[in-house]
């Protein structure tokens, strides 16, 4: 028998109790979110440089959480929420319903996926999209980390990633506010949502990243412009990884289907 079949099990008397558990372990425990975690995203929002100066430290002057452990978990949460995505009647199913309605009736006879439910091909799509979006996502944000020196002070790699995944949290808390209107809301505030959602994104990365990834730039004037290019890279490279995950989301969701169909 394996040890690990063998290990005893902690007495009753030994194991925690909701009493014995912090809330700040509990809340880790339930959405991967502390209270440390929370704190950090009020720094990060109210009073950006001293959280970007924590950046700078070991261990975050012992204060903050790492930006990659809370974006990570603003991450979970979003993707959490993905039955919003496989509702039928939801915007999102609906969209790629009629994109593959389109293939379909374009498709040679002999393709495999001819008298299938597009909204079947539709949800398979959009799982494995949101199975792999967090990965494409975190990937090409440490590589913006690696590729861009521009903060005006000298900063090793591990802070340059640090400072990247810290300025998507604020528009990360955006993105996931906007889910309840654009999924729940009247057809006229989905519509609006969808379009300005962008925006307000760019706005919470360039306000961030200028009250605080670049705080060591003198100048207002060149702070703001080097702020403006940096949330473009982060807007590109969030594209990039959308139109990744999406194409790795397509290409499974397909497989998915074709192997009921076998």
């Amino acid at each position: 028998m394996d040890d690990v079949d063998s290990m005893p099990s902690p007495t009753p008397s030994l194991q925690p109790k909701l009493k014995d558990v912090s809330y700040d372990e509990l809340l880790d425990d339930t959405i991967g979110l502390s209270l440390k975690s929370l704190r950090s995203i009020w720094a990060l929002i109210f009073r950006p440089v001293e959280y970007y100066s924590a950046a700078k430290t070991p261990f975050w002057e012992n204060r903050f959480s790492p930006s990659f452990r809370i974006y990570a978990g603003l991450i979970a949460i979003s993707t959490g929420m993905r039955f919003l995505y496989r509702d039928p009647e939801s915007p999102m199913v609906q969209i790629y319903t009629e994109l593959f309605e389109q293939n379909l009736k374009e498709a040679p006879t002999d393709s495999p996926f001819i008298g299938t439910d597009p909204a079947v091909l539709a949800v398979a799509t959009l799982k494995w999209y949101l199975f792999a979006a967090p990965f494409s996502m975190m990937i090409l944000y440490v590589l913006l980390g690696l590729i861009y020196w521009g903060f005006g002070e000298k900063l090793s790699a591990v802070v340059r990633i640090r400072y990247a995944f810290a300025t998507m949290i604020p528009a990360s808390l955006v993105g996931l506010i906007l889910i309840v209107p654009m999924f729940y809301g009247p057809e006229i505030s989905r519509q609006v949502f969808s379009m300005t959602g962008i925006l307000f994104m760019f706005a919470a990365c360039w306000i961030t990243s200028y009250k605080g990834a670049f705080s060591a730039v003198q100048t207002k004037s060149g702070r703001a412009g080097r702020a403006t290019a940096y949330s473009v890279l982060i807007l590109i490279f969030m594209l990039i990884s959308a139109m990744a995950a999406m194409i790795i989301g397509t290409i499974l969701g397909l497989k998915e289907v074709a192997a009921t169909l076998a």
